[in-house]
């Protein structure tokens, strides 16, 4: 529960040669985002949560949530103030620490079950993860085994786009040691890299891949 950053923004008013969004904690610390986010989705400041008010641990009395991009610049806990600023005039928090100032969240998915190392029984096992891409959506998640083709998972119905959503592969599994690897595609038809990045500068990239043994019959 909340109300919309833009709806904020609009009553304040924006300078036209503002081009970031500054949220500053009670604690000091501080994000920055480009003004832009809080006009082509769904910025808030939250209030509540689950029916109840805003958690102390989640940021209560105010948080500000921004989808789309990493919560290092876009989700500011215990929120004190909001800046509108330029990203020539302010650094926010983790930029001098080696992080790009815009950080969009990549499109991504993981493999929940079998579990890295499990030990299967042959015959049809579910492969099944999450898969992510907020603001463009989750269009199609594709799963290899070992060295085969990439075979077609079924996504469960999208909440929204900014939403994870759940996907799923029945597989035949045959007595050996296999490598599972999974890769989405959102919706702009960008399909999720296989080059492997660290959190910095701008959150990891890569695609999930895990050994799994499948017993003899």
């Amino acid at each position: 529960r909340g109300i919309r950053l833009r709806d904020l923004l609009d009553e304040a008013g924006v300078q036209s040669d503002a081009d970031q969004i500054v949220g500053r904690s009670v604690d000091g610390y501080t994000c920055g985002f480009p003004v832009e986010a809080a006009y082509d989705r769904e910025a808030m400041l939250v209030v509540g949560m689950n029916g109840e008010p805003l958690p102390l641990e989640h940021g209560f009395p105010v948080r500000l949530i921004t989808p789309g991009i990493y919560g290092y610049v876009g989700a500011t806990k215990w929120l004190g103030e909001i800046e509108l600023t330029t990203f020539d005039a302010f650094d926010q928090y983790w930029v001098p620490r080696g992080y790009d100032a815009q950080a969009p969240i990549k499109t991504m998915s993981r493999i929940d079950t079998p579990s890295a190392l499990a030990s299967l029984d042959p015959g049809q096992q579910m492969i099944a993860g999450v898969a992510w891409a907020q603001t463009r959506g989750v269009d199609a998640v594709e799963v290899q085994i070992d060295d085969g083709d990439w075979e077609q998972a079924i996504l469960s119905r999208a909440v929204n786009d900014v939403t994870w959503v759940q996907w799923r592969l029945a597989w035949e599994a045959e007595p050996g040691r296999h490598q599972i690897r999974v890769r989405a595609t959102d919706g702009t038809g960008e399909t999720q890299t296989g080059e492997r990045a660290s959190i910095t500068p701008n959150g990891v990239s890569g695609r999930h891949s895990l050994p799994v043994t499948v017993r003899d019959a």
